[in-house]
């Protein structure tokens, strides 16, 4: 089960591709046993600049990873609402005009 207070801020302040790179490093880094790793969740346009960083402690991986992995779940499921909403939208076409004198 997803930590609410990591999942909060997440929900809140992180894009879809920082879920995505947070869990990529974070499930390489378990995968390795590493004891600890930090992403980088953004960067400058020219790559030499983060803008964010965290830092997960090996006992930590789990959390993190059930967070990440309830986010991405949510924004497939958002993303397939849009779809089927889209789907059943009705469009009318102005484009034919009569004028009467």
């Amino acid at each position: 089960m997803a930590d609410e207070r990591l999942l909060a801020p997440i929900r809140r302040f992180w894009t879809t591709e920082q879920v995505e790179t947070a869990y990529q490093a974070i499930f390489a880094a378990y995968n390795a046993r590493l004891e600890n790793v930090t992403v980088i969740i953004g960067k400058g346009t020219e790559g030499d600049s983060a803008s964010a960083q965290v830092v997960v402690n090996g006992e930590d991986y789990l959390s993190w990873m059930d967070a990440l992995e309830t986010r991405l779940a949510e924004i497939e499921n958002a993303d397939e609402g849009v779809t089927a909403e889209l789907a059943h939208t009705t469009h009318a076409n102005f484009g034919h005009r009569c004028v009467s004198t």
